[in-house]
């Protein structure tokens, strides 16, 4: 692999300033050193990264854990039956299920800048208007999701933010 013109540069530069406080022998290790790291090729260097990662990791996180506790404290037996309340929330196996799988999904977006904002664009665009349902039709899925209202100001509040904030988060990649 040909290193261009452009990393040697950088990598000359890197070790310009160390140079001159070295005695021969380190000076001869380090110009050892700088020749076998151009002669591979290799550098290192940071993918792009975005605020939105860790929002969209923090927020799968959450609806795992919430999701999972419905589910061990339900079953997965009847996915409309038994209901519980988890955190003041309203869980039925099924909701509890869904809940696990978008918090995956989110968390496993987390590892890619790009894939983490259109996660959460998406992510945030679905929940919303679902919170915004059962905020005023709070009857509409209770049957099979066990939801009330205080259930639809949770998603109506999460993915409104996840959308706002996957939509203005930046990505910064290294030039």
């Amino acid at each position: 692999m040909a290193t261009t013109e452009t990393e040697t540069t950088r990598t000359e530069e890197r070790y310009d300033d160390v140079d001159d406080d070295l005695d021969d022998r380190t000076r001869t290790v380090v110009h050892e050193y700088r020749q076998a790291e151009e002669d591979a090729g290799t550098s290192v260097r940071w993918g792009p990264w975005s605020p939105a990662q860790l929002i969209s990791g923090a927020i799968g996180l959450f609806l795992t854990v919430l999701g999972g506790i419905a589910l061990a404290r339900t079953g997965l037996g009847d996915l409309t039956a038994p209901e519980t309340t988890v955190l003041g929330f309203g869980h039925t196996p099924l909701l509890g299920l869904i809940e696990v799988v978008f918090g995956l999904f989110l968390m496993l977006d987390a590892a890619s800048a790009f894939a983490s904002r259109g996660m959460l664009i998406g992510f945030g665009a679905i929940a919303a208007a679902f919170g915004l349902i059962v905020v005023i039709e709070p009857g509409a899925f209770q049957d099979w999701l066990g939801v009330a209202r205080n259930s639809g100001w949770l998603f109506l509040g999460i993915g409104a933010g996840a959308f706002v904030l996957g939509s203005v988060s930046p990505v910064f990649t290294k030039r």
